[in-house]
């Protein structure tokens, strides 16, 4: 029985059980090692990535610190290539597109299906110095993909 605590390890960039302790993770594998597919040969180990214990079937190796390095390198060499702005859009899309359905709904109607874009950008500058937000583009440009489906509908 697998639990509920997969997370997924920026290591090896795949989800896999997240454990507090080394015993948590052991106890884990003395209790499901016979429904597990690699059942007795399972190990567990400590990710610095996660800064946790994952179990695995493979042998122990020690380039966990190449692996992390390399990783740091590329995203280092993306921002070089694509600028911070953009890296972080990426990673916190999903923040952004919730914050703009809610940013959305707060809108007046008027303004959720007005005719022009204009209209809204012009809401949406007052919106944001009201609110006190800065407008980095990246959230102005979600609420206009929404304002566009909403208008597409109709």
């Amino acid at each position: 029985m697998k639990p509920n605590n997969r997370v997924m390890c920026p290591d090896c960039m795949r989800p896999k059980m997240l454990f507090e302790t080394e015993r948590k993770a052991e106890n884990f594998i003395k209790w499901n090692a016979a429904e597990m597919k690699h059942g007795e040969s399972l190990r567990a180990y400590y990710c610095p990535a996660c800064c946790g214990w994952h179990i695995s079937h493979q042998e122990h190796r020690d380039d966990y610190e190449v692996q992390t390095r390399n990783l740091v390198a590329a995203y280092n060499r993306s921002i070089s290539l694509h600028g911070k702005k953009k890296i972080d859009r990426l990673i916190h899309e999903e923040n952004y597109d919730a914050e703009a359905r809610r940013i959305f709904d707060d809108l007046p109607e008027e303004v959720q299906h007005a005719p022009f874009k204009k209209a809204v950008r012009k809401y949406l500058k007052t919106y944001f110095s009201d609110n006190g937000m800065k407008d980095d583009g990246f959230l102005r440009t979600a609420i206009y993909k929404i304002w566009q489906k909403n208008n597409i509908r109709q």
